[in-house]
């Protein structure tokens, strides 16, 4: 029985953004969702940008039918995303080798 060999807890979900860029971008770079304390209205949003134009969308992952919306519009290259021990965001620019972080 598969349900004998199945961890629940485990399991991930996942999810497909159409990406129009038109002339915006040229390469997606996947990133993370949210999950820190310092912005808690960004909290579950799955954060994600473009390599070429440097722009950053956020997705709603509580919500199935949303779209994506534009954080912030960049002169980055973004080549990776990531997070600390506390769930914070971080951004990589590959352009200059910098790491950034989200502040207000």
């Amino acid at each position: 029985m598969l349900s004998n060999y199945l961890n629940i807890s485990n399991l991930c979900l996942f999810f497909i953004v159409y990406y129009e860029f038109f002339g915006l971008g040229i390469s997606i770079t996947g990133g993370y969702v949210y999950r820190g304390n310092s912005f808690p209205e960004l909290s579950g949003r799955y954060f994600y940008g473009d390599f070429g134009s440097g722009r950053i969308w956020t997705l709603d992952t509580s919500n199935p039918d949303s779209e994506p919306e534009l954080f912030s519009i960049t002169d980055f290259n973004i080549s990776s995303f990531g997070v600390d021990q506390n769930n914070e965001l971080y951004l990589l620019n590959y352009g200059e080798g910098s790491i950034y972080t989200l502040e207000r």
